[in-house]
């Protein structure tokens, strides 16, 4: 199983609810993810 198997599963579910500083980061890191995926996306299909 790999290393990182953790962090993809903490990212789709909450793996600390009652930490907001984990909750910030964790939205942070999606916003992120997002904005990329979309850059992509776009990059792929306008190119």
């Amino acid at each position: 199983m790999p290393l990182f198997t953790k962090k993809i599963k903490g990212f789709f579910l909450n793996m600390h609810p009652d930490d907001i500083n984990y909750i910030k980061i964790i939205n942070s890191y999606r916003l992120y993810l997002v904005v990329y995926v979309i850059l992509f996306i776009v990059y792929y299909f306008y190119e």
